[in-house]
């Protein structure tokens, strides 16, 4: 067996992942909007993966952004995870797998909700990137309209998970918006 498929079959297990829950909604107004979930790692590190709505001019209503960082007791740990990051546990595949996994499970509680159009991630380097896109392809399917490798507006190596689901917005030439179509 080949050394790439053997990291492609590890990359893209989901049935190794750690326990995660997900935290009802803060009071706070600056985080109602947001979905969070955190998991702990074997050394008691604590992980948050948020979900939150961004719109701008070419970014549609009904659009989320996808992050994730650990997480201390005095809360984030930098900004993020960026490409400078490491689990520090050499746990990377499994960290990525439980993201994934809550991935899934906001995918799969918010498909038919009115207010989800779409769910951008973006991996902060290619290593991540290919991980991410792998998870995807195996984990999601047909069941969402994906794009992969955007140079545009979102950004490049974004991936974009789009609500098929979502037939009632079209972007308006004249006005460089999306809208909804008239019932």
């Amino acid at each position: 067996m080949k050394l790439l498929s053997v990291i492609s079959e590890i990359a893209t297990d989901l049935s190794n992942v750690y326990s995660f829950s997900k935290i009802e909604r803060s009071n706070d107004p600056s985080e109602r909007d947001k979905t969070i979930y955190n998991f702990d790692t074997e050394s008691g590190k604590t992980y948050k993966v948020s979900f939150f709505p961004s719109s701008g001019r070419y970014i549609p209503d009904g659009t989320y952004i996808r992050e994730y960082a650990p997480y201390d007791m005095l809360g984030w740990q930098g900004t993020g995870i960026n490409n400078k990051s490491m689990t520090g546990e050499n746990k990377a595949l499994k960290v990525n797998a439980t993201v994934m996994a809550i991935t899934i499970d906001w995918l799969n509680y918010n498909k038919d909700k009115d207010s989800f159009f779409q769910l951008l991630i973006k991996p902060v380097d290619k290593r991540r990137y290919r991980l991410v896109k792998m998870f995807i392809k195996n984990h999601i399917g047909s069941q969402y309209d994906i794009k992969y490798n955007l140079s545009s507006s979102v950004g490049e190596d974004t991936i974009i998970i789009k609500n098929i689901g979502d037939k009632g917005r079209y972007y308006n030439t004249d006005t460089q918006m999306w809208q909804k179509n008239k019932q």
